[in-house]
C-alpha cells in the first residue's frame, strides 16, 4: 500500500538532504573563518612559533572550506557572491600574514599601525562570516517552502492519505529537528553578540581560558578584567522602551571599544553586563583603564529616537586581577562581581577595586 506513495517520501527526503548538502559546507567554512580570527590576535599578544603554526592551520581549513564550497553545484547561482567572499579571505590572509610576520621583524608597524590592520582584520573576517551567515538564512527559507509545497501535492490524482500525511509529517519533523540542531550548532560556536558586534560570552569565555593557561605557563606575568555594568538600566527600559534601551547598549559598547587597546578583548557578558579582558595589566593599570572607561562613558549622552529625550548614562565598574586577587577563572569573575556591586552600593558611578574589599 505504501509503495504507491513512495514518491512523496523521497522528495522529503531529497528535499531534507539536499538541504543539509548546501548548508553544512557554508557552516563549515564559516565555523573556519571564525578559528582564524584568533591566532592573530594572540600573536599580538604573546607571540611565538604556536600562534604561527595555529595561524597556517587555520589558513589551510578554511582556504579547503572555502574550495568545498566554491565546487558546489547546487551552490552555483551564489557563485559571484562566494567567490567575492574568498577574494575578501585572500586580503584578510594578506593582513593576518604581515600581523605575525611584524611581530619579530627588526622594521615592525608601529602600535598604531598594528592596531589600524588588526581592525582591518578582524572586520574583513566579520563582514564574510555575516554574509555567509545571511546566505545561511536564504537557504534554510528556500528548503523548508519546497518542503511545504511537497506536503501539499496530489499524487497519481488522489488525495494524500491520512497515513501518508503522518508519515510526511514524521519525515517532516525529522528534517526541521535536522536542520535546527545544525543551525544550533552555528549558533552556539558564533563568538560574536548581534546586537552590539562585540565579543560574547562564548568568546569571552574561550579567551579567558587562554589566558589562564598563558598565565599558568608564565608566559604572562598577570592579567586583570573590568566588570562594567549600566547604572540603573533597567530605569531605561521602563521609562523609554527596549527599543531606546538597545540603543544604549549599542552606544555603550561602542564608547568602551573606542578605549581599550587593541590587544584588550572586550565583549558582552550578558545583559548589560560587559567585560574586558586586559592581558599582562596589574591592578595599578587596569584601575587607571576602568577610570577612563567611567569618565568616557559619564560623558556621552544617547538620544531618544525621534528627537526625544538625552539620556546621561553611567557605570560602575568591578576591578580583579589574577593571580593576586583570585587563583581561578571562576573565582576571578566572582570577585571582580563583588567590587562591581560594592561599587553600586556606594553611590554608583565608580570604580572598586576587589583587593581593597
Amino acid at each position: 500500500f505504501l509503495s504507491s506513495y513512495r514518491p512523496v517520501f523521497y522528495s522529503l527526503q531529497e528535499v531534507i538532504n539536499a538541504g543539509i548538502n548546501q548548508i553544512n559546507p557554508v557552516h563549515e567554512l564559516q565555523v573556519a573563518l571564525i578559528h582564524a580570527v584568533m591566532p592573530p590576535n594572540d600573536a599580538l599578544i604573546h607571540g611565538g612559533a604556536k600562534e604561527n603554526q595555529n595561524w597556517i592551520d587555520s589558513k589551510r581549513e578554511v582556504d579547503h572550506a572555502f574550495q568545498n564550497v566554491l565546487n558546489m553545484k547546487s551552490l552555483e547561482t551564489d557563485y559571484d557572491l562566494l567567490l567575492r567572499l574568498k577574494k575578501q579571505w585572500e586580503d584578510a590572509k594578506k593582513q593576518g600574514d604581515q600581523l605575525l610576520q611584524n611581530k619579530h621583524a627588526d622594521n615592525a608597524c608601529s602600535d598604531h599601525e598594528k592596531i589600524m590592520l588588526m581592525e582591518t582584520f578582524d572586520e574583513n573576517i566579520r563582514i564574510i562570516a555575516v554574509e555567509l551567515h545571511q546566505l545561511i538564512d536564504h537557504k534554510e527559507r528556500v528548503i523548508l517552502e519546497l518542503y511545504s509545497g511537497i506536503k501539499g501535492l496530489k499524487i497519481r490524482g488522489l488525495s494524500i492519505t491520512l497515513t501518508s500525511i503522518a508519515v510526511g509529517i514524521l519525515l517532516g519533523i525529522a528534517g526541521i529537528i535536522w536542520l535546527t540542531k545544525d543551525r544550533k550548532k552555528l549558533k552556539d560556536l558564533s563568538l560574536y553578540d548581534p546586537l552590539t558586534g562585540i565579543f560574547n560570552r562564548k568568546a569571552l569565555d574561550f579567551h579567558l581560558s587562554r589566558l589562564d593557561k598563558h598565565q599558568k605557563e608564565s608566559k604572562i606575568p598577570c592579567f586583570s578584567i573590568l566588570l562594567i555594568d549600566i547604572d540603573k538600566f533597567k530605569s531605561v527600559n521602563d521609562n523609554f522602551g527596549h527599543d531606546t534601551g538597545d540603543i544604549v547598549l549599542k552606544s555603550f559598547a561602542g564608547t568602551i571599544q573606542n578605549v581599550v587597546r587593541s590587544a584588550d578583548v572586550f565583549g558582552r557578558f550578558g545583559g548589560e553586563e560587559f567585560l574586558v579582558l586586559l592581558p599582562g595589566s596589574s591592578t595599578k593599570d587596569a584601575i587607571k583603564m576602568a577610570e577612563r572607561i567611567r569618565s568616557k562613558i559619564s560623558l556621552s549622552t544617547v538620544n531618544e529616537p525621534g528627537g526625544g529625550a538625552s539620556i546621561r548614562i553611567t557605570a560602575s565598574i568591578g576591578v580583579s586581577t589574577y593571580p593576586h586577587d583570585a587563583s581561578t577563572i571562576d573565582a576571578l569573575l566572582k570577585s571582580a562581581d563583588t567590587a562591581m556591586y560594592e561599587a553600586k552600593n556606594s553611590g554608583r558611578n565608580q570604580v572598586v577595586s576587589a583587593g581593597k574589599l
